[in-house]
């Protein structure tokens, strides 16, 4: 490792003041000690606990990191039932396809930024070049490809072991491997390369063929030819040669659905919390620090369960009129401030401002309800105080949770949808100083307790908005103080 250029680095973190410097530091020298498959997918939130930080703070000092070239983004598109990485990205900009196929469970995947696109980090080659060979072996191989994030359940692995991998193979540009093996009767194998994403699938019938079978397969860089076979059971071999011009590697799984259907029912493939693509957006640091960020023109990435919060301000025209520009000017941009602040607390991102408004973006609706609480109380305490004309300043805040797309807009990532349309429109509805939240938005029981702790009533409502034709159920909460 370059100690030189890793102590320039954490240097060079040092001087952001919205960093912690014990922490900054800390970070520095765990780094300096870890081996090469640590510093390969970093995991921010693992990281914070293995090491007891704190988890919002460690998250804003890798995208630090990444800014400042000591990190490295890595955009991986995630199986959720076997956590196989199916592919992955430098940047978001990258991401091709609104889904993706797993060779390992020979499944298509949403491209769903709230669950199956994770966040990890590298340390960047000018600090150190990892030394990992994932062709080494089959261990190695699986842990290059398969999140760490994912943990098979114990009778998974031994029926793995014992069973269900039958071979595995790696093939240098222009060489040819064989695998041979036995198969009953309406048995399904798969040859799988993980590397390239590649699978063949084997479905034996019920017939039985007495002399050996030789099937000739040819590895493309995109694909395996043929990529299914049904085949009479018996004695089989597979003659593979690799037309690529590097290295490739392949699985032989025998697929037992009854069997594995049966482990996963009573053992639960155990994940562990990771940074997810919806998160990675809702980080007001990861908007600051990486404003331009661009889609593909016809991709829409598809982010589920994200709470989207509408601020507008009260009078805001009357207050450039009765106090002139520069005074009503200088207002608003510190109420800009205040709601900024309270965003990045509550784990939030302003996507977009709107004349005297905003357009946030949260990872839960608890975070959203807090923040939007934070922001009316903090408008209320600070910018009144320093009205020195007396023009009562407040917010009008509305939430919605749900379904978005993410788009390019002006050179940054945009949300749109019935989700955000809703949020506008029941923003719409608030006057100073309330909050109105949508009902699918609406945990009745935690959101009644929050709200009553700060002091604000609850009722219920039914109105029309706009582009919707059935009348909507949602919720006003004022401030009782």
């Amino acid at each position: 490792m370059n100690t030189s250029v890793i102590q320039q680095k954490i240097k060079a973190l040092l001087k952001f003041n919205i960093l912690d410097s014990k922490d900054v530091e800390r970070f520095g020298i765990i780094i300096e000690k870890l081996s090469d498959w640590d510093l390969f997918r970093i995991n921010p939130i693992r990281f914070a606990n293995d090491h007891a930080f704190d988890t919002k703070s460690m998250i804003d000092i890798f995208i630090y990191a990444a800014k400042i070239g000591m990190l490295d983004f890595e955009w991986d598109m995630i199986c959720p039932l076997c956590g196989a990485v199916i592919y992955n990205y430098d940047t978001i900009g990258e991401i091709k396809f609104d889904s993706y196929h797993c060779t390992m469970c020979d499944i298509d995947v949403k491209t769903d930024l709230s669950d199956f696109v994770e966040v990890s980090f590298n340390i960047d080659p000018s600090i150190e070049k990892l030394n990992l060979n994932p062709f080494a072996d089959v261990y190695s191989y699986f842990k290059y490809f398969i999140s760490p994030n994912f943990q098979m359940p114990p009778a998974f692995i031994e029926h793995y072991k014992l069973k269900g991998m039958r071979a595995f193979r790696t093939i240098n540009p222009g060489d040819v491997t064989e695998i041979t093996f036995s198969s009953n009767p309406n048995e399904l194998y798969r040859l799988i390369s993980l590397d390239t994403n590649s699978i063949l699938r084997l479905q034996f019938n019920h017939s039985i063929c007495d002399i050996s079978q030789i099937i000739e397969i040819d590895a493309l860089p995109s694909c395996l030819s043929p990529d299914t076979l049904n085949l009479p059971a018996g004695n089989i071999t597979l003659r593979i040669t690799n037309h690529l011009a590097r290295v490739t590697g392949f699985v032989l799984n025998f697929w037992d659905v009854v069997t594995i259907s049966s482990i996963f029912k009573d053992s639960p493939l155990k994940q562990y919390p990771f940074l997810t693509g919806k998160q990675l957006l809702n980080n007001q640091s990861f908007r600051d620090l990486f404003r331009i960020q661009t889609l593909p023109n016809d991709l829409r990435l598809k982010v589920s369960n994200i709470t989207i919060l509408f601020t507008d301000l009260k009078g805001s025209t009357e207050l450039y009129e009765k106090t002139g520009d520069m005074f009503a000017y200088n207002l608003v941009q510190r109420h800009f401030e205040l709601l900024k602040e309270s965003t990045k607390k509550f784990s939030g991102a302003i996507v977009k401002t709107i004349g005297d408004a905003i357009m946030a973006s949260f990872s839960t609706p608890i975070d959203g309800l807090l923040a939007a609480i934070d922001m009316t109380y903090k408008i209320k305490t600070k910018m009144n105080d320093t009205d020195k004309k007396g023009h009562e300043v407040a917010i009008k805040v509305g939430l919605n949770v749900g379904t978005a797309i993410v788009v390019t807009a002006n050179e940054t990532l945009d949300y749109f949808g019935q989700t955000v349309n809703i949020a506008a429109r029941v923003q719409g509805l608030a006057e100073a100083g309330e909050i109105w939240v949508a009902s699918n938005a609406y945990n009745f029981d935690t959101f009644n307790d929050i709200m009553q702790k700060h002091g604000f009533n609850i009722e219920k409502k039914s109105a029309y908005l706009k582009g919707v034709s059935q009348p909507t159920n949602v919720y006003k909460c004022y401030s009782m103080l």
